[in-house]
């Protein structure tokens, strides 16, 4: 027979909140299904783990700062290259200083000769906590060749106008760099960057309005002309003694490959020209070393070269990017003056400054590296400590579980046992 359903089971079948799910007697489940034992567990477990983490990770960063500091030995290092230094010092105020302050140089560049004056300015040394012995650094120098040998050279051979404007006339004639458009920057048609106006002269000097005219590529191949460069010594009542140094030009053009105009104008301030890009280089520093040696003076190479820094690998020349003309013209005189081509230093090889250049690869701060590697473990060690921290919290119960010997029968099941028991909060609920 039939069963009809009554109006109440249809509602709650409709409901569908008809039948509970079933849990056994003692056990509380979650919202999810995982029983409130299974959940400690869990958590647990993942307590466990974290702690596990934290101390290997904290162990192995203290142990490898530890190794890392020990190696750096920063203090015997530095101590180490202060002595060298001051024996350089020692050396070089009782001996050398002297002679080299006394004598008398002149640089020549091309046919022209110029005196070399002398000066103080140099870069302060490492003072390295008050243990390394002071000196004044010195040099002769000329200020800039470009302003003393090539432009009057220059006006001598009419190339240049006679009056020339100052450099703050020329500094007043600055342009402002303007930023490049989003999307362009001199590309046209045929892709070589020749679009008139766009980002035009970024960076570019303007001559005065009474700038009397000139042939400014005449003037590019002048300083682009390597010339000699030499040290004039003078002797009083014998032959001076000349000594060779190089032959360098005060402007360097290069063109290279480039892959795409972007890269050439923004990275390299050249001028890109189907696939080909141009750029300029100023000669800002000419910089020598000399000593005397058996009454005779010479270069030294000491250190794999005549010049003045490691960074340059001792090489004489230091040059400077100019910004090439969006045109692809010559650049302007008035560019290459504002970079002051040209400075020519002359220092003696014994100078304990280059001692100190060679100890610490230019930077003039002693055991430079052993300091770095000496912070990077002082970082370690302190983020290991830091770390043992949450290893000890998470930790510990599990410890103290372990020297109770499971008296109790487990955290979790003692935990379970006090006060009310299961079946009489079931009964209560």
């Amino acid at each position: 027979m039939r069963r009809y359903r009554s109006a109440g089971e249809e509602v709650m079948d409709a409901a569908g909140a008809w039948r509970q799910p079933q849990r056994p007697r003692g056990r509380y489940m979650r919202s999810s299904g995982v029983s409130r034992e299974d959940f400690i567990a869990n958590e647990e477990r993942r307590s466990r783990s974290c702690a596990a983490f934290a101390l290997a990770g904290g162990l192995a960063l203290i142990i490898a700062g530890s190794v890392i500091m020990r190696r750096a030995d920063y203090g015997h290092v530095k101590s180490h290259l202060v002595e060298e230094y001051n024996k350089a010092v020692d050396a070089w105020t009782t001996e050398h200083a002297k002679t080299f302050n006394a004598t008398t140089f002149e640089v020549k560049f091309g046919d022209t000769v110029v005196p070399a004056v002398f000066t103080d300015a140099a870069p302060a040394v490492d003072g390295a906590w008050g243990t390394s012995h002071a000196y004044e650094p010195v040099a002769f120098e000329v200020a800039s060749l470009l302003e003393t040998v090539a432009i009057p050279d220059m006006q001598a051979a009419g190339m240049l106008p006679d009056k020339l404007p100052t450099l703050g006339e020329i500094k007043a004639n600055v342009r402002v760099p303007a930023s490049a458009a989003s999307g362009t920057g001199g590309e046209d048609g045929d892709g070589d960057g020749d679009t008139a106006g766009e980002d035009a002269g970024r960076g570019d000097v303007d001559d005065p309005a009474d700038h009397a005219p000139y042939n400014a590529t005449a003037v590019l191949e002048y300083l682009m002309t390597p010339r000699e460069l030499a040290v004039v010594v003078k002797r009083e009542g014998g032959e001076d003694d000349v000594v060779p140094v190089g032959s360098y030009p005060l402007v360097t053009r290069r063109v290279s490959g480039v892959n795409g105009w972007k890269v050439c104008k923004f990275q390299r301030a050249g001028y890109y020209h189907r696939g080909t890009c141009t750029t300029y280089e100023v000669t800002s520093n000419l910089c020598a070393k000399v000593k005397l040696a058996d009454g005779t003076w010479r270069l030294d190479d000491t250190y794999g070269g005549p010049g003045c820094s490691p960074r340059g690998k001792w090489d004489v020349p230091e040059r400077k990017r100019i910004r090439a003309p969006t045109q692809g013209n010559a650049p302007k005189l008035s560019s290459v003056r504002l970079t002051g081509a040209g400075r020519a230093v002359l220092h003696d090889g014994h100078d304990p400054l280059f001692t100190a250049m060679n100890l610490t690869g230019g930077s003039l701060f002693f055991a430079e590296s052993a300091a770095e590697s000496s912070a990077m473990a002082t970082v370690m060690l302190i983020v290991g400590v830091a770390m043992l921290v949450p290893a000890t919290v998470l930790g510990y119960p599990r410890v103290r579980q372990w020297v109770g010997g499971g008296s109790r029968g487990g955290s979790r099941r003692y935990r379970q046992g006090r006060g009310i028991e299961r079946d009489q909060f079931d009964d209560v609920l």
